[in-house]
């Protein structure tokens, strides 16, 4: 019994963390894609936190990302893609996201995650490193759909903070996670 319940959170974990990439055949199609999901995600975000938009501009610059995680069993997994935006020279990095995590819990989230870059130094060790490794305990109920953010920014690491939305779900672990954000190779090419 046991064996069945490791393989089926597995299967679960596998077919849920693979789900998410930018839609659209051609590369300006799919960045054209996470352009709408930037621009869809800040305007929900100032609607719920209006200071939020001065922190934003304010900024050396951004990330907006749209992550699938689940989780099941002992085992979970997740994937993303986003944008980096240096507010200083308006370049933008297309980026995706990949997540393992162990420990105990059950759900499927998916999420919008702003990042906020204070300095120069946690921008660009973002978009060439784009590690995040930490611990999750979370229990997120959001069943009316119409979204939860953070009360306030929280920090990630030094220079870095960060806003999640929850589009909606049913999540609840205790876990440790990696996280590896890596530029888009495909949609920054020009």
């Amino acid at each position: 019994m046991q064996h069945r319940m490791l393989i089926a959170s597995a299967a679960f974990m596998v077919a849920g963390s693979g789900c998410m990439a930018p839609r659209g055949g051609s590369p300006g199609e799919k960045r054209q894609y996470v352009s709408n999901m930037r621009e869809e995600t800040l305007s929900k975000l100032y609607a719920k936190k209006p200071e939020a938009k001065q922190r934003v501009e304010n900024a050396v610059g951004y990330g907006v990302f749209a992550e699938l995680a689940t989780g099941t069993g002992i085992g979970g997994g997740g994937s993303g893609y986003g944008v980096v935006v240096d507010n200083e020279t308006g370049s933008k990095s297309y980026m995706r996201m990949i997540q393992v995590s162990g420990g105990l819990g059950v759900g499927l989230k998916r999420l919008r995650v702003i990042f906020l870059f204070h300095t120069r130094d946690a921008l660009r060790k973002f978009v060439t490193e784009g590690w995040e490794v930490g611990t999750e305990a979370q229990a997120a109920a959001l069943l009316d759909h119409k979204g939860a953010v953070s009360g306030t920014a929280g920090t990630v690491t030094k220079g870095m903070s960060v806003y999640q939305l929850t589009d909606d779900g049913l999540y609840v672990r205790a876990a440790l996670h990696a996280k590896k954000f890596f530029p888009d190779t495909k949609l920054n090419e020009d």
